[in-house]
C-alpha cells in the first residue's frame, strides 16, 4: 500500500463531515453583523452594568429629594376619630352639669393641620442640588467608563471569531498542500526514486504538529461560537450570527501625535470628567454648608377643626369649643442652632475639595503614563505586523521556489515541507499580529478617551 493512502481515505472523511456540517449551517437562517451592532447588543445583554445604571438612579433620586425640599418640605395632617355619648336632652350652658346619654354614641373628630414654606434658604438648598447634580455626572461618567471596558471585550470576542474564522481557512488551505506533498511522496515511491527515511518521517511528524493544531483551533473556534450564542441568542433567536468579516484586516491608523493623544486624555478622559465633576460639587457644597448658617425665612400656615357632640365651656376668645374651625398663619425664621455640626460638615466639604483636586493631579499624572506605555505597546503592536508580512512575503517565495524545483525533479521533500510549514506558521503569525495590532490601537484611543465604536473594520 502506498505511503498516506489510509491518511487520504480519512482526511477525504473528514473533508465530507465537514462539508456536510457547512451545508447544514448555511440551510440555517444565518445573519451577519458589523463589529457597532456585536456591541450594541452585547452592552444590552450586560448584566455588569446594571449595578452602574442603578447608581445613576440613585444620585438622580438625591437631586429629588433636594428639590422636594423648596416646595412644602414640611406638610403633614393629622386627624383623631372616637365614639362618645351624647348629652341628654338638650345643653343651654355647658358650664352647668347634665346628663350623658350613654344610648346615644356619636362620632369625635379632630383634624389639624400644619405646613411650612421657606421664602429663602439663602442658596442653601439651591446650592445643594446643584452638587448633587454634578455627582449624578460623576456616576454617569462611572457608567461611561465601564460601558467602555465592556465594549473593549466585546471588540476582543468580535475580533477573535474572526481570527478563527481566518484561520480555518488557512488550516484547510494547508490540508491542500499537505495532501500535495504526500501525493508527491507516493508518486517518487511508484517511480522507484530514493527517497530516505528522514524525508518520510519529517511529512509524518509535519502531519501530527498538523494534527494537534488543528484540533486546538476547532476546540477554540467551538468556545468561541458558544460564547457567542451566549451572548446573541436572545436577540437574535433562531438565527446562526456570524461576524461581517471573515478576514482579519487591519483597523485604520490615524494621523496622531503622542503629545495630541496625552492633551486630550488628561482633557477628555472618562478620570479627568469625573475629578473635574468631583470638584465642582466639592465647591457647591462648601457654599451650601456656608449658607446654612444664615436662618431661614418662611411662611407658616396651620389649621384645626373638632366637632364633638359633648360641649365644652364657653372660653374667652375662642367661643364655643363644642364644633369649631381655625387657620392661622405666622411667618419667621429657622435656624439650626447646632454650629458645631454644620462647621464639622463644612470641614468634611473642604476635606473631600481638597481629596478632588488631588485625584484631578493624580488622574493627570496617570493617564500620561497609561496613554505612553499604550503608544509604546502600539508601536512595538505594529512594528510585529510590518515584520511578520515581510517575513510572510519571504517564505511565499521560498515556497514558490521549492515547488518550482520539485516540478523540475531537481528539489527535496524534506525542504518543500519546510517551506509549507514556515508559510502556515507566518500566515498565523500575521493573522494573530493584526489582531494584536487592532487591540493595541484600541487601547490607546480608550486610554485616550475615545470609544471602541468610533472605529470601523
Amino acid at each position: 500500500m502506498k505511503y498516506g493512502n489510509s491518511k487520504i481515505a480519512r482526511f477525504l472523511l473528514t473533508s465530507v463531515f465537514f462539508l456536510l456540517s457547512q451545508h447544514v449551517l448555511l440551510s440555517q437562517d444565518t445573519l451577519r453583523i458589523d463589529l457597532d451592532e456585536f456591541i450594541r447588543a452585547g452592552i444590552k445583554r450586560s448584566s455588569r452594568l446594571e449595578l452602574e445604571r442603578n447608581n445613576v438612579q440613585l444620585s438622580e433620586n438625591r437631586v429629588d429629594n433636594i428639590r422636594a425640599n423648596k416646595i412644602l418640605p414640611d406638610f403633614s395632617i393629622t386627624s383623631n376619630h372616637g365614639v362618645l355619648p351624647s348629652p341628654a336632652g338638650e345643653v343651654t350652658d355647658p358650664a352647668e352639669n347634665f346628663t350623658i346619654d350613654w344610648s346615644n354614641l356619636e362620632i369625635f373628630t379632630r383634624v389639624e393641620f400644619r405646613l411650612l414654606q421657606p421664602i429663602t434658604t439663602w442658596g442653601a438648598i439651591n446650592k445643594g442640588m446643584d452638587a448633587a447634580k454634578h455627582l449624578v455626572k460623576v456616576e454617569q461618567a462611572k457608567l461611561l467608563q465601564k460601558e467602555r471596558t465592556e465594549e473593549q471585550q466585546l471588540f476582543e470576542l468580535y475580533q477573535s471569531r474572526i481570527l478563527t474564522d481566518h484561520l480555518k481557512a488557512l488550516v484547510l488551505d494547508a490540508d491542500d498542500k499537505l495532501e500535495e506533498a504526500k501525493s508527491k511522496l507516493d508518486d517518487m515511491l511508484d517511480d522507484g526514486e530514493d527517497v530516505s527515511y528522514k524525508q518520510i518521517y519529517q511529512l509524518k511528524l509535519f502531519e501530527q504538529e498538523f494534527s494537534i493544531q488543528k484540533a486546538e483551533l476547532f476546540e477554540q473556534l467551538a468556545y468561541i461560537e458558544d460564547m457567542w450564542g451566549l451572548l446573541l441568542r436572545e436577540e437574535y433567536p433562531n438565527k446562526v450570527v456570524l461576524p461581517k468579516l471573515t478576514q482579519m484586516n487591519s483597523l485604520d491608523q490615524p494621523l496622531f501625535n503622542l503629545n495630541d493623544l496625552i492633551n486630550h486624555a488628561q482633557s477628555y478622559s472618562v478620570e479627568a470628567l469625573i475629578a473635574r465633576e468631583l470638584i465642582k460639587a466639592a465647591e457647591l457644597g462648601i457654599e451650601s454648608k456656608k449658607a446654612s448658617f444664615i436662618p431661614m425665612m418662611y411662611l407658616g400656615l396651620g389649621g384645626e377643626y373638632v366637632r364633638t357632640p359633648i360641649p365644652v365651656a364657653q372660653q374667652p376668645l375662642l367661643g364655643n369649643r363644642n364644633n369649631f374651625a381655625n387657620v392661622f398663619y405666622s411667618f419667621g425664621f429657622r435656624v439650626n442652632l447646632n454650629f458645631s455640626k454644620i462647621r464639622a460638615d463644612l470641614n468634611k466639604s473642604r476635606i473631600e475639595l481638597n481629596q478632588a483636586k488631588d485625584a484631578r493631579r493624580a488622574a493627570s499624572q496617570l493617564k500620561f503614563f497609561e496613554v505612553r506605555e499604550a503608544f509604546k505597546n502600539f508601536q512595538i503592536a505594529k512594528e510585529t505586523r510590518d515584520k511578520n508580512q515581510t517575513s510572510l512575503d519571504l517564505a511565499n517565495e521560498w515556497l514558490r521556489q521549492e515547488q518550482i524545483d520539485f516540478d523540475l525533479e531537481i528539489g527535496e521533500l524534506n525542504h518543500l515541507i519546510d517551506a509549507v510549514k514556515a508559510t502556515m506558521q507566518y500566515k498565523v503569525a500575521v493573522a494573530r499580529s493584526i489582531q494584536g495590532y487592532n487591540s493595541a490601537l484600541i487601547e490607546l484611543y480608550l486610554k485616550t478617551g475615545y470609544s471602541v465604536t468610533s472605529f470601523k473594520f
